[in-house]
């Protein structure tokens, strides 16, 4: 079962922050040095500070007490008595989601990175294989060679193969890439 910021006893809160005994359902201002039992604490989870005008629930009390913002409040509720502040979410779920993520775009730039160096590579076999079949053309022209020409035709397809490869991984999603590279992976393990 999760627990909400108004199942939180306020008595219990004021414990927690370090406030000082009650009398009766008052208190001192700690927080503000305060002298006297000023501050009120009712059984429907409220508190008001008579000496300042100012009051709320559990939430406020913990921001006015440690002068923290309301994201900071939240998470010391949750950490000391397991608000529920994330959407459903724990405080371990959420830095466990957190790290998840972080270890995804870790992942994610080591994929980019590897297709970009794929890339390079294709680029460089391109300019090898374009270099090859000028060569073997000249060849073919000065030698009357139809062999070569067959060569050449052959260079040409392997130079489209590279050509269609370049595109498919230029436009990939992420997953597609991961699809791509395993292709490779099983065919060089072939």
């Amino acid at each position: 079962m999760r627990v909400r910021i108004t199942d939180v006893p306020i008595r219990d809160a004021w414990r927690a922050l370090g406030g000082g005994p009650l009398r009766g359902n008052r208190g001192r201002a700690w927080w503000r040095e305060g002298n006297g039992y000023n501050v009120a604490l009712d059984d429907g989870g409220r508190w008001f500070d008579h000496a300042r005008g100012e009051g709320g629930g559990v939430l406020t009390l913990v921001q006015t007490a440690l002068g923290i913002d309301r994201r900071a409040a939240l998470e010391w509720l949750a950490n000391r008595f397991g608000v529920d502040i994330g959407g459903g979410h724990s405080v371990a779920e959420r830095r466990h989601y957190a790290q998840r993520i972080e270890a995804a775009r870790t992942l994610a730039v080591q994929l980019v990175q590897r297709r970009d160096d794929y890339l390079l590579d294709l680029r460089t076999a391109a300019g090898m294989l374009l270099s090859d079949y000028h060569r073997l053309l000249r060849l073919a022209d000065e030698t009357e060679d139809i062999e070569l020409v067959a060569r050449a035709a052959e260079v040409w397809e392997l130079l489209e193969v590279v050509a269609s490869r370049r595109d498919q991984f230029r436009s990939a999603t992420g997953p597609e890439l991961v699809a791509l590279f395993s292709g490779i992976e099983r065919q060089v393990a072939a």
